[in-house]
Order: C-alpha cells, then structure tokens, then sequence
C-alpha cells in the first residue's frame, strides 16, 4: 500500500476541495440561469395569452 506523506494529502486534498467548489459554484451558476430562463418564458407565455384573450372570448361570428 502506498503511504502518502503530508505535503501529499494536503495536495490531493487541495485539489479535491478545489474540484468539489468549482462544480458547487457552476451548479450554482446554470440553477440561477435555469431559473432566470424559466421566468422570462413564463412572463412570455403568460404575455401571449393575456394578450389572445380578448380573440378567444370573442367567437367569430
């Protein structure tokens, strides 16, 4: 078995810390995009069918 000193730990453990935090800070980043995305495509889809209601309320005669 391989015996690491602790110069070696603390190195693999650093870039181990480092990984973990940089996947924390993009998983963090595309949840406040998805989000962001998903409210300006409700507003949007909201805005289409409150501007159609006045057409759908209305049967063409």
């Amino acid at each position: 078995m391989n015996n690491l000193n602790a110069p070696e730990w603390y190195w693999k453990l650093a870039i181990a810390g480092g990984a973990f935090v940089a996947l924390a800070v993009v998983g963090w980043l595309l949840w406040r995009l998805g989000k962001k995305l998903y409210v300006s495509y409700r507003a949007t889809e909201e805005g289409i069918e409150s501007m159609l209601l006045p057409y759908r309320a209305c049967p063409n005669t």
